[in-house]
């Protein structure tokens, strides 16, 4: 054989042999992490609702902001998620939050784009992917008889 096929083979046998491994420390991991997550979202969605019981809409927004401030990893971020989902449920229901809230049909994505980046640079996030995340949460619960057409 020459040389260049051996040195091809031998580099997809490593290639291969990397992904095999890496899918399945991937699995492993969720495997073992998988009781921790769903507990860590039941937490934090009883503390949504706990929070959210008697108060405005505006209240579980700022405080989910908040939150999303001092996270880290994205475990807290995940969390926050289902902070705000069930603080804006059990919430008084007033339309506070719902000024200037964009809806999230196909026709609007620019402006939901824009809404989205605009919200996320007054609160001053770190990580503008879990607060684009969060105000997707927003629009859905100021629009909830849109279907869900997530492009962001």
């Amino acid at each position: 054989m020459k040389k260049e096929i051996k040195i091809i083979l031998v580099g997809q046998a490593v290639f291969w042999t990397l992904t095999s491994l890496s899918f399945g420390l991937g699995y492993l991991w969720l495997k073992q992490s998988q009781k921790k997550l769903i507990s860590h979202r039941k937490t934090q969605s009883y503390q949504g609702d706990y929070f959210g019981s008697g108060k405005k809409s505006k209240e579980c927004i700022t405080e989910s902001l908040t939150r999303l401030k001092d996270c880290k990893n994205s475990l807290c971020h995940a969390g926050i998620y289902y902070f705000m989902r069930s603080c804006l449920n059990s919430s008084l229901g007033d339309s506070s939050a719902c000024l200037k809230v964009p809806s999230r049909e196909p026709s609007s994505v620019k402006d939901v784009y824009w809404w989205r980046k605009e919200v996320c640079k007054k609160m001053r996030s770190r990580n503008s992917f879990a607060c684009f995340r969060l105000m997707g949460n927003i629009q859905a619960y100021c629009h909830p008889n849109v279907k869900k057409k997530e492009i962001l």
